[in-house]
């Protein structure tokens, strides 16, 4: 399926051609097929530029840290957040708090 699709890609317009029309992919077509929730504030803001400032925002961002195999570079993998969200319960619209495991 993939290769037909690839097929059938038209850069110059970023469209796939068919015999019935045009298609084009939407972000909203992103967002549904990655599960990614849209309906709220986007998450922006300037870029770590060591693993210690990342260190810092994430503690004061989430009350928790990840470690340095959590991270890749300036990046964090996304299983840490994964995790973390199991771990951080909402207090109100705003904040959240990490969940204390006994």
């Amino acid at each position: 399926m993939i290769n037909a699709l690839i097929e059938r890609w038209r850069p110059e317009t970023h469209t796939f051609y068919f015999s019935v029309g045009e298609c084009v992919v939407t972000l909203e077509d992103v967002a549904i097929i990655l599960g990614l929730l849209t309906n709220g504030l986007p998450v922006t803001g300037p870029t770590m530029s060591s693993f210690e400032a990342l260190k810092a925002e994430c503690l004061h961002q989430f009350g928790v840290a990840p470690r340095k195999t959590d991270c890749r570079g300036n990046f964090i993998k996304l299983t840490w957040f994964r995790g973390l969200k199991d771990r951080i319960v909402l207090n109100d619209d705003v904040h959240i708090q990490p969940r204390l495991f006994s």
